[in-house]
């Protein structure tokens, strides 16, 4: 589980990366992010992600599953990122399915076409 601070909770914060974010398509993943969102998002001091794995994804066991993964993809890579920027990840049926590694170097990639690290 992320810590709190670094939860999207509401609808509108959802809804405010969907419309006014930037996209990038990974094998296992779609990422929304929006650097330095407004209200309703406050991203002064940390980074703030939505984890959504819909029905399409497949029976709860397995949208759980990756949701965890993903997870534990964004645990180890908080360090390493900017703070300024709101992300929504939407996961694919191939998230569940893929090896924790494959995940990590899969994101890797697509949070450096972000922009999502430190300089």
């Amino acid at each position: 589980m992320l810590a709190k601070p670094h939860r999207i909770n509401t609808s509108a914060e959802y809804e405010l990366i969907f419309k006014r974010g930037r996209k990038f398509i990974s094998k296992y993943f779609i990422l929304y992010t929006l650097h330095n969102p407004s209200a309703p998002i406050k991203t002064d001091i940390l980074p703030k992600f939505g984890i959504i794995a819909s029905k399409k994804v497949g029976q709860a066991v397995i949208r759980n599953r990756a949701k965890r993964l993903i997870r534990e993809v964004i645990k180890a890579e908080l360090p390493l990122l900017k703070k300024d920027f709101a992300a929504v990840i939407v996961a694919f049926a191939s998230a569940a399915e893929s090896e924790l590694t494959e995940l990590q170097l899969e994101a890797k990639k697509t949070f450096t076409q972000a922009g999502l690290y430190r300089a």
